[in-house]
């Protein structure tokens, strides 16, 4: 099985999950993706050491790190992988940045209603779900987070419910891909560029007062309105209401607006000092 599974996936990169011609229930803790290292997983210790910074408990401690991104994960019932950035390197000294989120390759638990909230919060978000995950499942209900940009065909079977974003749209052939409205025109996450706060980034208000909220995302080299129901907000301290922010307490704090995707690198954050 271990040798089928080493020839059926591919490392994933920028989102590039493979689809797998038959669902089998991996072997938890190795590592599918050994053959298209460019360093075989056992002998790794010997080329990310770094001679000038640490010793011998520093780059084993990086490879064990680098193995763990690699490897199959399963908790809960939920076999996964973790996504990683187009740019990723074992020989990178900045791996820790390189983790953009999980990839759901299969349930076999025993939950007839799953939250992938739960997992997203827990590890990192959920951003795929794979091809017949949950296709031969006792789950009945899925709920997929916000995070989650794509879908694969037949990645569900006929009588689960899924609950999703609004953001994800259903295709031809089963697939479901997350698309933002920007400008009258609908683009996948990747093509939005950044997000910004349309206003100063640092605001001083007295208690009880607000401000509406307004931001752009930009597009093709453009910054475009977005609308904040394709956003998510973390505001400790604060409270947002119809799209107006008020604080009550003096103090200073963060206003954090991200993509409901919650794609890397793109958020923006706002201090807010109430007086």
């Amino acid at each position: 099985m271990m040798k089928k599974l080493l020839c059926t996936l591919s490392i994933i990169l920028g989102m590039g999950v493979m689809p797998v011609q038959a669902k089998e229930i991996p072997d938890f803790g190795t590592n599918p993706k050994e053959d298209e290292l460019s360093v075989p997983v056992k002998t790794m210790k010997d080329y990310i050491v770094d001679p000038d910074n640490g010793g011998v408990d520093q780059w084993h401690t990086k490879a064990d790190y680098v193995f763990y991104l690699l490897r199959i994960h399963h908790t809960e019932g939920l076999y996964y992988y973790y996504v990683l950035s187009k740019d990723f390197s074992v020989y990178d000294g900045r791996i820790q940045n390189r983790l953009r989120g999980t990839s759901i390759y299969l349930y076999d638990g025993k939950d007839k209603n799953v939250d992938l909230r739960i997992l997203g919060k827990a590890k990192a978000p959920v951003k795929r779900i794979e091809k017949e995950a949950f296709m031969k499942t006792k789950a009945k209900t899925v709920i997929l987070p916000a995070s989650v940009t794509y879908c694969e065909p037949h990645a569900f079977g006929k009588n689960v419910t899924i609950k999703k974003s609004s953001l994800l749209k259903k295709a031809k052939d089963g697939s479901f891909q997350a698309y933002y409205k920007v400008n009258h025109h609908f683009y996948k996450p990747e093509a939005l560029q950044s997000l910004r706060f349309k206003g100063k980034k640092r605001i001083t208000l007295k208690a009880g007062q607000s401000f509406s909220l307004n931001y752009q995302v930009k597009v093709k080299g453009k910054y475009y309105p977005i609308s904040l129901d394709q956003l998510s907000f973390e505001a400790p301290g604060l409270t947002i209401r119809k799209g107006k922010v008020t604080g009550q307490k003096a103090g200073v704090y963060s206003l954090n607006a991200f993509l409901k995707t919650q794609e890397y690198g793109k958020s923006s954050q706002v201090q807010v000092v109430i007086s």
